[in-house]
């Protein structure tokens, strides 16, 4: 049986949920909240390091030099390789503000090893052409692969956050029988249901989106087809 779309983006979501956890722990260690781990002691409470090194009367001490690393080679970045685009294009540079973005994306990838960037062309408020997007890690996923290029990369996504008219405008377009179907989807019309209560845990963390905000899932897959 054929896995439905949403299936499969809830089954990546699910697969990368240790790497987006990791994440946040290398974030905690670059930013200095070093002591912050949960550990269970030996009277099996859980706390971080840092209050049971303080029950145990030790003072908790932090020699952060992992961000002033962070920024020194983003430093570096900014004076040598900022300046030439990396051969982009000028304007699509200029556009997208590419020396802030790219070096926030330098600055992701060192912190999380992971660097992501949306390329698409499509019409924004800035006009028509080529946009960048910097892709948060937490709002992203995919499938396993062990190919450093991710050749064998079947699965990527990402989550979207949209007000109610955008979603409407999206993905409804001119059409009035599309809006009104996504209206009652985005209003808790058509139920969702999923085969078990871990997925349903599943869905709910990667569908939810903050108050007044629609939640949309952008999914791409590789497929193998005769032509």
């Amino acid at each position: 049986m054929q896995s439905s779309p949403l299936e499969i983006a809830l089954s990546a979501w699910q697969s990368t949920a240790p790497f987006r956890a990791n994440r946040q722990r290398y974030k905690r260690y670059t930013y200095g909240r070093q002591w912050d781990d949960i550990i269970t002691s030996p009277d099996g409470v859980a706390l971080t390091e840092g209050a049971y090194a303080e029950k145990c009367g030790h003072r908790p001490l932090t020699n952060n030099l992992i961000r002033q690393m962070v920024k020194t080679v983003i430093g570096l970045w900014r004076r040598d390789m900022a300046p030439s685009h990396g051969g982009t294009d000028t304007a699509i540079a200029r556009r997208n503000h590419l020396d802030e973005l790219d070096a926030r994306t330098l600055e992701e990838f060192l912190i999380s090893g992971c660097a992501v960037q949306r390329v698409v062309t499509e019409r924004r408020m800035g006009g028509t052409g080529v946009w960048v997007d910097l892709v948060s890690p937490s709002r992203f996923f995919f499938s396993p692969a062990t190919d450093p290029r991710g050749c064998d990369m079947e699965v990527v996504g990402m989550a979207h956050d949209m007000s109610m008219r955008e979603a409407m405008v999206r993905f409804g377009g001119e059409d009035g029988s599309r809006r009104k179907r996504v209206e009652r989807i985005y209003s808790g019309v058509e139920p969702r249901l999923f085969a078990s209560v871990d997925m349903q845990s599943v869905a709910a963390s990667l569908l939810s989106a903050p108050a007044g905000r629609c939640r949309a899932i952008e999914l791409w897959t590789l497929e193998s087809r005769l032509i």
